[in-house]
């Protein structure tokens, strides 16, 4: 909702002559804009759907999934605070940047995989995602759709309970064949969709409050805004014996109408020339100073470094890597076009608006997992930060891949 109000304004007389019919005035009123947006609905929490892409349900079934998650976001305002993706395949992190339309359109040309379940892909995909939401207080309601339940689709995936500690996960068991008993030591929050011929869940109207995490929030209005803008109406003189004339120049003149005495002032604004891409300030008058930064270096493009927190390595190794990594990243400026990821854990993504400074201190304290070595995971997870940033500049993405993948008993490319 927007208002205009006109909190003050003055008027300054013109004096006349004889000769004059009428004379305007000039007005200086101050507008001010007061924006008040909508608020969170349903509630101010982050919210996931970790949909399943595995090769268990009929793909009838999958479709079913895909199409109700996109039907349900488009009641959710605020996209930036949902996540869609899969064990596999993504569509949206959080603050991705994509509108809902955009998510949706994205849900329904996602394809199933040929993949078997696995919750521990789930979870990792959860916790690589957390960043975002570490600045707010916020709950966060995962949902994670899952139709197998067997021991290697639940495999290794308690290592990630900890790191999950923050999260308010429900499972949505999907078909008749799962068990919700193996899933109790993670939570006991569950949604049933046994009858996958069926729109929704079984009672999703009375419980999907709970799984976006919106039970006991008090939701904060989002801030308004306010503006004020000067304006002017300038002075109108209008003569039925003598015209005027007006001269115009970069430096205040004077038009002379009868005995009246009128100065108009013109401003000159001078625009700088783009040059090579570089980020300028630039301030500008009847005069400017232009501020150029330092170039990028080593060169224009987005970075990564999927590093390697698997088991493969020993303690020793993991930690020289690190450490390579940690002293790389001084000699690169402006990081927000960096990402250090690895499998299942995350420094910063691109666009993370950390510091250089703050990256190392995280790869430092980030811990080796106990888990083996994905490469689908390396690059899934790589996919979901490159499509977040869209790359609009046509920036090279880690041009060399040797030499920013760090993969276990890899020799060559």
């Amino acid at each position: 909702m927007t208002s205009t109000i006109v909190t003050s304004a003055s008027s300054t007389p013109v004096q006349t002559s004889p000769s004059v019919t009428s004379v305007g005035s000039t007005v200086t009123a101050t507008v001010t804009t007061v924006t008040t947006p909508e608020p969170y609905i349903p509630c101010q929490s982050w919210i996931s759907f970790s949909y399943d892409d595995s090769n268990t349900l009929q793909n009838n079934y999958y479709k079913t999934q895909m199409t109700f998650i996109s039907s349900v976001i488009g009641s959710i305002n605020y996209p930036n605070r949902l996540r869609v993706q899969g064990a596999y395949t993504d569509v949206a992190s959080w603050n991705s940047g994509l509108s809902i339309v955009r998510m949706q359109t994205e849900i329904n040309n996602t394809q199933q995989t040929a993949i078997s379940y696995s919750l521990l892909q789930q979870f990792a995909g959860i916790v690589n995602n957390l960043n975002p939401t570490l600045g707010t207080n916020w709950p966060i309601g995962a949902m994670v759709f899952i139709s197998d339940t067997s021991e290697p689709a639940l495999r290794h995936a308690m290592r990630f309970k900890s790191q999950l500690s923050s999260v308010q996960l429900t499972f949505v068991l999907l078909g008749s064949n799962v068990d919700s008993t193996k899933l109790t030591n993670f939570t006991t929050n569950f949604i049933y969709w046994s009858d996958l011929t069926q729109p929704e869940p079984a009672n999703w109207g009375n419980l999907y409050y709970t799984a976006y995490g919106c039970n006991g929030v008090i939701t904060q209005q989002p801030p308004s805004t306010v503006s004020t803008i000067p304006t002017v109406a300038p002075s109108t003189v209008q003569s039925s014996t003598l015209p005027s004339t007006t001269n115009t120049s970069p430096v205040p003149v004077s038009s002379t109408t009868s005995n009246i005495a009128t100065t108009v002032q013109s401003t000159t604004t001078v625009m700088p020339t783009a040059t090579s891409n570089l980020p300028s300030t630039t301030s500008s008058s009847s005069s400017f100073t232009s501020t150029t930064p330092v170039p990028y270096l080593p060169c224009q493009s987005w970075i990564s470094f999927s590093y390697d927190d698997s088991v493969v390595l020993n303690n020793t190794d993991y930690e020289t890597q690190m450490n390579f990594i940690s002293s790389a990243i001084t000699n690169i400026n402006y990081p927000d076009r960096l990402r250090v990821n690895g499998v299942y854990t995350n420094v910063a993504s691109f666009n993370s608006h950390q510091t250089i400074s703050q990256m190392q201190a995280e790869i430092i304290s980030v811990r080796q997992t106990e888990i083996s070595y994905s490469l689908l995971q390396e690059f899934g997870n790589l996919l979901t930060d490159v499509e977040a940033i869209e790359n609009n500049q046509n920036w090279t993405i880690g041009p060399c891949k040797c030499k920013y993948l760090f993969q276990p008993a890899t020799t060559n490319c």
